[in-house]
């Protein structure tokens, strides 16, 4: 890399191998080996860059958080198989960190590059490789031990997601020549496709509207991005209006029979408590909530990972916020897995709740601080790099849900959007230089 090696074929090769996985010490992508093993000799020669440039501290808290695994595992009498495989996710999300710290701060545009690959990555997992056998964590992908390869393939969500990441790609690589019209037509025709055709496609169609939403805000220059960051708070009500408008044009595209029958179902069966964007939130998403009321007893040191549900959290949730019949197929589900010999966690479906629940405060003080440099990108530092705008948006749409209502997914995604994010805080305080040639 020292001697002209191209930021952009390194990251597309990474982006290429990220989501073609085998099994070595558990299951790695093809680039994530590389990746590990690149990472040590990047970190020595970097230290010093990346001290100056304000990554420190983050890897500061990334080596604390991997610490308070320790610690819970220590203190719960957890196994160590879990916290070994949870340590080992926080080493490839700092070894990734590393590697596109070392390539995006040389051409900040080969992030695009990045997604040309996972979106090549997602078409060689299903022609070259066999489902059963390498599988990727992300929702719309195989699942290992989950259904059969043939059924998630024929499922909807599965295509519906490389079509995205195709879809996606002039964001990402070419945002400041996209033109508005572009944008309106991929939130769209997601919502169109997602919403016709799976009853999951839901929270995949609020991320593009929202995202989509902030770039046609923000406009595609570095004068009209650096505006709407002046206007955050009107930029911040629109995105709750936005909000709303969505749910209210959800509500009644369901209750008038524009979607499918297993959509409309699964509205009505979320809205018999009411039909408010809190209600629905609440039983479309149980599992965060039932993880908050259990956090409520241990904040502190949390349960440690996959907690075992002693007390009967998602019962007493349900008697109290569901109905009936929900507290009745709970029962009936449950009766079925102790006939399995399946005992109950404690669930999280969630970054923020489930790192709270493994490794006790330090793991909701990790992801807030995640939070806390997602509002001053927007705030602050957005028009930094104004080319990587499209990417910033969806990506910021993509984790303001996932780090709630979502469990984590592909590692080099989150170690990519963290790095941007510092980066962009970098250059807005004067510690990062970048090469206007770059940026384009």
């Amino acid at each position: 890399m020292k001697h002209g090696f191209n930021p952009k074929v390194a990251m597309f090769l990474i982006g290429l191998g990220a989501l073609t996985k085998v099994f070595f010490l558990g299951c790695l992508g093809l680039s994530e080996m590389v990746v590990f093993v690149l990472a040590p000799f990047l970190f020595y020669k970097n230290a010093h860059i990346l001290k100056r440039e304000g990554f420190m501290p983050f890897i500061a808290l990334l080596l604390l958080y991997s610490l308070s695994l320790i610690f819970s595992c220590v203190y719960h009498d957890s196994s160590h198989v879990y916290c070994v495989k949870g340590l080992a996710v926080d080493a490839s999300i700092f070894a990734h960190m590393i590697v596109f710290h070392h390539l995006v701060r040389k051409d900040s545009s080969s992030v695009g590059w990045f997604f040309i690959g996972l979106a090549l990555s997602g078409l060689i997992t299903i022609f070259a490789f066999n489902p059963k056998a390498f599988a990727s964590e992300d929702a719309g992908f195989a699942y290992i031990g989950s259904a059969s390869a043939d059924e998630v393939i024929e499922g909807p969500l599965f295509w519906i997601s490389r079509v995205q990441s195709f879809l996606e790609l002039p964001l990402f690589c070419a945002y400041p020549k996209v033109p508005s019209a572009y944008i309106v037509a991929i939130i769209v025709a997601i919502a169109v496709v997602t919403n016709a055709t799976s009853a999951s496609g839901r929270s995949a169609t609020l991320i593009v509207f929202l995202g989509g939403l902030m770039m046609l805000l923000g406009g595609r220059t570095r004068e009209s991005i650096e505006r709407a960051r002046k206007h955050f708070v009107f930029v911040f009500v629109a995105l709750i209006i936005g909000a709303l408008f969505f749910k209210s044009a959800y509500s009644y595209l369901a209750t008038s029979g524009y979607l499918s029958d297993e959509q409309r179902e699964k509205y009505f069966m979320q809205s018999r408590r009411g039909s408010s964007a809190l209600s629905i939130l609440m039983m479309g998403r149980i599992e965060p909530f039932v993880g908050f009321r259990a956090l409520l007893d241990h904040p502190i040191v949390g349960y440690g990972p996959r907690p075992i549900d002693t007390k009967g959290y998602y019962s007493l949730f349900l008697e109290k916020w569901g109905g009936y019949e929900d507290v009745q197929n709970y029962m009936a589900y449950q009766a079925r897995r102790q006939a399995l010999g399946r005992e109950t966690i404690i669930p999280s479906h969630s970054h923020i709740i489930g790192a709270w629940i493994e490794r006790g405060i330090v793991g909701l003080m990790f992801w807030l601080y995640i939070l806390y440099l997602m509002m001053l990108y927007l705030r602050k530092y957005s028009s930094t790099l104004p080319h990587l705008f499209g990417y910033g948006s969806m990506a910021t749409a993509f984790y303001l849900w996932h780090i709630f209502f979502s469990p984590p997914g592909t590692r080099p995604l989150i170690a990519l959007y963290i790095v941007v994010l510092l980066l962009a805080k970098g250059i807005g305080e004067g510690r990062v230089k970048i090469d206007e040639q770059n940026c384009r």
